[in-house]
């Protein structure tokens, strides 16, 4: 039976404003400038897109009648785990489901109750625009999963659940979009220092970074570097491609995500459509003649 209100029995599990607030004020102007460009990014892409309700009629050549009405989604929500640190990738995340017109969105973050936050991670979501993020242990996550995902009108987006602890149970009745984990970045250097390696670090903390070079001289120090042509730079299966821009067909034949200069604090998941926050019906009929002597 369906919940009005799948968050009401986890109220206690909300975050506070005063850690909002906390986490905002020790955002430095670099970090947020970065956020907020990326913000700005994604808000064009997904809302020049935007969903809405919408109908469409149709009586067609082939002998039948058609109706689809499309809807948002009663709610939406964000999970991910607490070893999950990037504010690029999170706010690649909820921008799409805030852009379809989903009635209520949140995020959650699931682990061991620890009420400690990085604050680049919940400033990032308050920049977004999300406010309303919940905080559960493993059990009571388990125990709102079985209420919110038995519910066909509440989407959810399962954000790199690489230890398998977000969607134990599956069958997740709304379905689930699970957007995958994120381990190393190629970035392609054809000249020194072409590459803000220090934003690229602060957007996805913990990551690794190879950096890669047909010249040697081109390639930073201290860093995990490949010396070669692109395409086998490129063959090594990185999560996410960072070359300039009349590279970007060539990196685009080995990578799905392929980012530009000035993008090193911004993220694209090209696995979200809008369709995945959207309730579709669609009616079907053999078409009527009509008696034109009726």
């Amino acid at each position: 039976m369906r919940t009005q209100d799948p968050f009401a029995p986890f109220a206690d599990c909300l975050v506070s404003e005063e850690a909002f607030d906390w986490a905002f004020s020790r955002l430095g102007a670099t970090e947020r400038a970065w956020i907020k460009k990326n913000i700005a990014q994604l808000h064009t892409l997904y809302f020049d897109q935007a969903g809405g309700s919408s109908c469409w009629e149709r009586s067609w050549s082939q002998g039948f009648y058609s109706r689809q009405e499309k809807t948002p989604c009663r709610a939406s929500a964000v999970c991910f785990p607490a070893d999950f640190h990037s504010p690029a990738r999170m706010v690649a995340a909820v921008l799409p489901p805030l852009a379809s017109g989903a009635k209520r969105f949140c995020a959650v973050r699931v682990g061991t109750g620890d009420p400690s936050w990085d604050p680049i991670l919940l400033g990032a979501l308050e920049l977004a625009g999300v406010e309303e993020v919940y905080d559960m242990d493993p059990e009571r996550y388990r125990q709102w999963l079985e209420m919110a995902g038995g519910d066909p009108s509440v989407r959810l987006e399962l954000l790199e659940d690489e230890q398998g602890i977000l969607d134990r149970e599956g069958g997740l009745a709304g379905g689930a979009l699970r957007l995958p984990p994120v381990r190393e970045l190629g970035i392609w250097f054809q000249e020194s220092g072409q590459w803000d390696l220090a934003a690229l670090q602060s957007a996805h903390p913990g990551i690794r970074l190879m950096c890669g070079s047909a010249e040697k001289s081109c390639l930073p120090q201290g860093e995990k570097t490949f010396l070669g042509s692109l395409s086998e730079f490129a063959a090594q299966g990185f999560d996410a491609l960072y070359v300039p821009k009349h590279l970007f067909r060539e990196a685009m034949a080995h990578c799905c995500r392929v980012l530009g200069p000035g993008q090193e604090g911004c993220w694209i998941w090209p696995e979200i459509s809008g369709q995945h926050f959207a309730q579709t019906k669609l009616c079907l009929s053999s078409a009527i003649r009509e008696d034109p002597f009726s």
